[in-house]
């Protein structure tokens, strides 16, 4: 063999090689180890917590990334693969969004996690808020009136302004009732005997 014939057959091997290594993947050929499913990624695909669009995404993977799936859904729609840089995380990436290399129905199917809880909103609790400024809740929730009500009146008559003892008889000054004898004199001294006004002596 001539260097020429040789120098030829090295440039077309060259070629070859590096082309080869620029291919992407879904145009070069891929295989997984005997009884692995690998996923291959071509280009940037999201991953989540659980298998499907109602659960959380967790993350990326770049193209040029591959990862040994371990497990799938019962449709295999979804493959569990576990992260290479956290030992203790496990993912869910869409088939529909990568590469597989292997039989993806040879694998596990693993139990979904809990679906997310959704929150709506606050549920509303009978009673009345609890006050601005702290405090506690009031039992009736009707707004206050400015004003006190008047008290109802309890029988009876009503204290003196002045003070002193609530009389028995509402209806103005009390006269006292004589009950036998004549009233004490103004300017004081003992009750006089005869009331009409004459001096007994």
């Amino acid at each position: 063999m001539s260097k020429a014939q040789l120098f030829f057959w090295v440039s077309v091997v060259s070629i070859l090689v590096f082309s080869s290594c620029n291919m992407p993947l879904n145009q070069r050929e891929v295989k997984a180890p005997a009884g692995e499913v690998q996923i291959a990624v071509e280009q940037v695909a999201e991953y989540r917590t659980g298998p499907g669009p109602a659960y959380d995404v967790a993350g990326t993977l770049n193209p040029g990334q591959v990862v040994n799936a371990i497990g799938r859904d019962g449709t295999a729609g979804y493959l569990l693969f576990q992260d290479p840089f956290n030992s203790a995380s496990f993912w869910w990436v869409s088939s529909d969004q990568v590469q597989i290399v292997g039989d993806p129905l040879a694998l596990p199917i693993i139990d979904p996690p809990a679906m997310p809880t959704e929150v709506v909103g606050a549920t509303v609790v009978p009673g009345c808020p609890t006050p601005v400024g702290g405090g506690p809740t009031p039992i009736n929730c009707d707004p206050v009136a400015d004003e006190s009500p008047e008290p109802e009146a309890v029988g009876g008559c009503p204290t003196p302004v002045g003070g002193g003892p609530t009389p028995v008889n509402c209806d103005g000054p009390v006269t006292p009732v004589v009950g036998g004898g004549c009233p004490t004199p103004v300017g004081g001294g003992p009750p006089p005997v005869n009331c009409d006004g004459s001096v007994t002596p």
